[in-house]
């Protein structure tokens, strides 16, 4: 704590007394309060469970039946299907940066082809741990293909680059779309064992709905006002 403190004050440049006062802190809680209520709108368990252990750590308690269902969840099979889905962001970022500033901005060939290459085994390593009584096989070899099929093997060096980065970019666009499902279902299988962390969430959900009734109801109180006044 007085490490933070000395970070707070000398490195930030910022002297408001303690850190952790509640005064300090209600800043950070207000943004993730916004964070978790995008989340719950979007129905994302996996970032629902990272902003609420990151309320809770940064709260003046902690539960310790939260942060044991953030652990379940970001070690499950969900947790690496989203990893996984950053990693496809990322790529797709390189690669269109690499297609439009080509000149400035060169990545060898043979170093995506080895990134994307790791991405497809990650891949396949995530999706061969799911239950084999889905047909998340199929999927998993369908996908690897689509990947396999822009790579290519150098013969003599056995060193693999990437064919097209312009069709890749749209194939890990189709990965992401058809990885979506399995990565919700497999949260949702989570969430059912998390009762700790399901209490929490139906309360915020009933709270959202209270809000969205009040504010319709406002809206529709000052909509009839401004009918009579006319």
């Amino acid at each position: 704590q007085e490490k933070a403190a000395n970070h707070y004050s000398v490195v930030l440049g910022l002297d408001a007394g303690d850190p952790f006062s509640k005064a300090n802190l209600q800043p950070a809680l207000t943004q993730i309060a916004w964070k978790l209520s995008d989340c719950l709108s979007s129905a994302n368990l996996v970032s629902t469970y990272r902003w609420l252990l990151a309320r809770e750590l940064t709260g003046d308690h902690s539960d310790s039946d939260q942060v044991a269902d953030s652990w379940r969840m970001f070690r499950s099979v969900a947790g690496q299907l989203e990893y996984l889905n950053v990693l496809n962001k990322d790529l797709r970022r390189l690669l269109r940066r690499e297609r439009n500033e080509i000149k400035q901005c060169h990545v060898d060939q043979t170093v995506l082809g080895k990134m994307i290459n790791g991405f497809r085994t990650k891949m396949s390593s995530i999706l061969a741990s799911l239950p084999t009584y889905s047909n998340y096989g199929i999927l998993q070899a369908k996908l690897e293909d689509k990947i396999r099929c822009l790579l290519e093997k150098d013969l003599k060096t056995g060193a693999i680059s990437l064919a097209n980065s312009e069709q890749m970019v749209s194939v890990l666009e189709d990965v992401s779309i058809a990885l979506e499902p399995v990565l919700h279902s497999a949260a949702a299988e989570v969430h059912t064992l998390c009762k700790s962390t399901q209490e929490i969430v139906k309360s915020m959900e009933t709270e959202a709905r209270s809000r969205r009734r009040a504010r319709k109801r406002e809206e529709t109180l000052s909509s009839a006002a401004g009918e009579s006044a006319w």
